[in-house]
C-alpha cells in the first residue's frame, strides 16, 4: 500500500507500506472520501500523478486506458470471491457498473465491465493544475500515447500497437477512433437486432475507400456460441452499410508472425505504404510488446516495492 505524508515524521517500516513525502499542494478532486468507512484516499487522477515516477511511460499509459476505460483487472481471491459469488446470487447492484465477466464455462474471471472512473478531459485539466509536480510532465507524455475510451485489455493493446508511432513501438496506424458509435440503417438494424453499434477501432473512410471497423474478438467475452452470433450479426450489419469489417483475436496480436500479416493486410485496405523501421523503433517495439503482453494484474507492481520489501526484510533479520 501507497501512503502519502506531510513530512517525514510519519513514516514507517512497515515491509507492505510504502511511504511519499509529498509537500506540493494539490488541487482539488486529489481526494475522495467514503463517509461510511471513514477514509479519504486517492482519486484516480492523483494514483496515476504518483504512479508516473514509480512504472514505465508505457504501464503508466495502461493505466490511464483502464481508468478512464470501461473495464478493470482484478482478481478478489478464493475468500473474496466467494462472497461475491453470494452477492450475485442475490442479484444484487453493484454501483458505478461494476460486473464480473465470467468464461463460457461459468467460471469467474478477473476481468471486470465497470463506468470509467475518469475522463480524458478531467485528466488534462488535473495535469495543467498539477503542472511542477514530481511525475505530471511524464503523465503527461503518457496522455499522449492514449487514443480514446477501450472496454477490454485487447482493445488497449491493438490501439497501442497499431496506433503509436514507431518511434515508440507501434505501427503509426492512425488516425483511428475507439468506442466509436454507428447509427445503422433500417437494413442493419435488422441484422444486427440493435440500432446503434460501436466499432472497437473506426477508421474513417475516405474518397477512396470505405470505413474500417477492427471488432477485438477477446475469449472471455467472444468465445461462445451465443456470443458467436451476436459477432456474427453485428459484422453483417456493418458491412450491409459498406464498410470494412476486420476481426481480431489476441493471437493475431501477440503472435509476430500473425501480427506482421495483420498489419499488411490493413496497410493495405489503409493505402498505407510500409516503410522501413529505424534501430530505436525496432528496439520499442520489443520494450512495448513486453508491457502489453505482461501479467496485467501485476503490471504496475513497481520492482522497487519488491526491492523494498527485501530491504527491509533483511534489515529485520540482522536486527535479530
Amino acid at each position: 500500500m501507497h501512503i502519502l505524508c506531510a513530512d517525514k515524521t510519519g513514516k514507517t517500516r512497515a515491509i507492505g507500506i510504502r511511504e511519499h513525502v509529498l509537500t506540493a499542494e494539490l488541487p482539488p478532486g486529489s481526494f475522495q472520501t467514503d463517509d461510511t468507512l471513514g477514509l479519504t484516499f486517492a482519486s484516480p487522477q492523483l494514483t496515476l500523478l504518483t504512479m508516473a515516477p514509480l512504472v514505465s511511460i508505457y504501464q503508466l499509459a495502461m493505466a490511464a486506458y483502464e481508468l478512464c476505460g470501461a473495464f478493470a483487472i482484478f482478481d478478489p481471491g478464493p475468500e473474496l470471491q466467494e462472497q461475491i459469488d453470494i452477492a450475485n446470487a442475490q442479484r444484487l447492484v453493484w454501483s458505478g457498473g461494476w460486473r464480473q465477466v465470467h468464461a463460457k464455462d461459468g467460471v469467474a474471471t478477473d476481468l471486470w465491465i465497470r463506468d470509467p472512473l475518469l475522463t480524458m478531459p478531467e485528466l488534462k485539466r488535473y495535469c495543467a493544475q498539477t503542472k511542477g509536480v514530481r511525475g505530471n510532465a511524464k503523465l503527461v507524455k503518457a496522455l499522449r500515447m492514449v487514443n480514446g475510451v477501450c472496454a477490454s485489455p485487447l482493445e488497449v493493446q491493438a490501439s497501442m500497437l497499431l496506433g503509436l508511432p514507431p518511434r515508440l513501438g507501434g505501427e503509426g496506424l492512425g488516425p483511428f477512433d475507439n468506442n466509436h458509435a454507428i447509427a445503422l440503417t433500417p437494413a442493419a438494424r435488422t441484422l444486427a437486432g440493435q440500432n446503434t453499434c460501436y466499432a472497437d477501432l473506426y477508421f474513417e473512410g475516405t474518397s477512396d475507400r470505405a470505413p474500417i471497423v477492427v471488432e477485438c474478438q477477446g475469449r472471455v467475452v467472444h468465445d461462445s456460441p451465443e456470443q458467436g452470433g451476436v459477432d456474427a450479426n453485428r459484422a453483417l450489419a456493418l458491412q450491409e452499410m459498406g464498410m470494412d469489417v476486420i476481426l481480431l483475436t489476441k493471437e493475431q496480436l501477440a503472435e509476430q508472425v500473425r501480427f506482421d500479416t495483420l498489419v499488411g493486410h490493413l496497410r493495405r485496405k489503409l493505402g498505407v505504404r510500409k516503410r522501413a523501421k529505424s534501430k530505436t523503433a525496432l528496439r520499442e517495439a520489443i520494450v512495448l510488446r513486453e508491457h502489453l503482453f505482461g501479467d496485467w494484474e501485476t503490471y504496475y507492481l513497481p520492482q522497487r516495492d519488491l526491492e523494498h520489501r527485501n530491504r527491509l526484510r533483511t534489515e529485520r533479520h540482522k536486527a535479530r
